[in-house]
C-alpha cells in the first residue's frame, strides 16, 4: 500500500518527463508547462499528467496548491562550447531559447 503523497507539484520545459519520473515518488504531479509539443506525447503517454503546450494556454490558476515547482530549461544557451571564439562570447543574451526561462 502507497502512501499518499500530501505535496504537489508543477514543472516547467520537462519535455519527455524524465525529471518527473523522480519528482514523482514525493509529490503529486499537477503537470507540465511547455512551449511546444518536443517530447510532450511522451510525457502524456508514460506519465498520464495533464501538458500545457504553449504559454497562452498555461493557467493562471490550478485547482490544487503548487508545493513545488521544478524545471529543466534548455542548458545549450549557456555551453562553453558555443562561446569558445570572442566572437561567439555572449551570443546567449540573444538566444531565443532564454525566453523558456523568463517564462
Amino acid at each position: 500500500m502507497s502512501k499518499r503523497k500530501k505535496y504537489n507539484a508543477l514543472g516547467a520545459n520537462i519535455f519527455a518527463g524524465g525529471f518527473s519520473l523522480g519528482v514523482s515518488r514525493h509529490f503529486n504531479l499537477l503537470g507540465h508547462l511547455e512551449h511546444d509539443e518536443y517530447g510532450v506525447a511522451v510525457a502524456r503517454a508514460n506519465l498520464g499528467i495533464k501538458v500545457w503546450t504553449r504559454l497562452e494556454d498555461w493557467p493562471a490558476k490550478l485547482s490544487a496548491r503548487v508545493d513545488f515547482l521544478y524545471a529543466n530549461p534548455p542548458c545549450a544557451i549557456w555551453s562553453g562550447a558555443a562561446a569558445r571564439s570572442r566572437e561567439k562570447a555572449g551570443l546567449w543574451r540573444h538566444d531565443p531559447r532564454l525566453q523558456r526561462i523568463r517564462d
